[in-house]
């Protein structure tokens, strides 16, 4: 996946990697297009963003904004968004890859922020913003599927959603189709041990998150002994059948 930096996706815009708002949604979708495995990650935010900021938030993590190619991988991405439906429709929208920037002959030249062209359907022309004179990106409706044009040369924005691609093969220990290194960088998680894998990975009965399953955890599991602070099943209390997932799960 080619990705560029922020000021090659909108060039004529000062913008800065300021941190995004906090994270107030996120979900994942995994599909297969021609034989190859993609994920669409929806994200919300307290408040609005900027196209170029998400880029360039999520471009070291491996990630690009999602470039949509047709009908179906609207559908797809939308989908994502739909998996945080809000009741108000003003936030069903998100970022997608695709932008505008002025040019000389004052047409609309819409590109992707991997600097191809982009010319697919369906685009909603003649939306508030249907400019070539400012600067555009394109934002997708979760509910009808189809892209319109918002400003981003402002240096605010309305839209609180962004829908990002990720390959495979990035590290998901939980398989929510959301790269755990996107739920590190947005702050969503912890790693008390420093392995690099999310906490609530651990293994069961790894009650130090230590990596290892041993005395220690024994001993706090006895302590916790008819609290809920040891539950291992789920059951809501610490008790013998705790003790056994913590023993079955011993590490030699």
């Amino acid at each position: 996946m080619r990705t560029l930096t922020t000021a090659s996706i909108v060039a004529s815009i000062a913008t800065s990697a300021a941190a995004l708002p906090p994270t107030t949604a996120i979900s994942g979708y995994g599909f297969v297009k021609d034989g190859t495995q993609r994920n669409y990650v929806a994200i919300e935010f307290a408040s609005g963003v900027l196209p170029q900021d998400v880029q360039a938030f999520v471009e070291p993590l491996g990630g690009c904004l999602a470039i949509p190619q047709d009908g179906g991988d609207n559908f797809a991405a939308a989908l994502s968004l739909l998996l945080i439906d809000s009741a108000n429709p003003e936030h069903n929208a998100a970022w997608v890859g695709v932008v505008h920037l002025p040019a000389a002959d004052g047409e609309l030249h819409w590109q992707t922020v991997e600097g191809d062209d982009a010319s697919y359907l369906p685009f909603s022309k003649g939306l508030p913003a249907n400019s070539p004179s400012m600067p555009l990106g394109a934002v997708l409706h979760a509910h009808s599927q189809e892209w319109f044009d918002a400003p981003i040369g402002n240096g605010t924005s309305q839209v609180r959603r962004a829908v990002i691609a990720f390959p495979e093969g990035l590290e998901d220990c939980d398989q929510d189709q959301i790269p755990d290194v996107l739920v590190f960088a947005l702050e969503l998680a912890e790693d008390a041990n420093g392995d690099g894998t999310l906490d609530w990975c651990a293994p069961v009965g790894d009650l130090n998150l230590d990596g290892i399953i041993n005395a220690a955890d024994l001993s706090l599991l006895l302590a916790a002994w008819n609290t809920p602070n040891a539950d291992l099943d789920g059951d809501g209390m610490t008790g013998a059948s705790d003790l056994s997932l913590l023993l079955a799960a011993w590490s030699n």
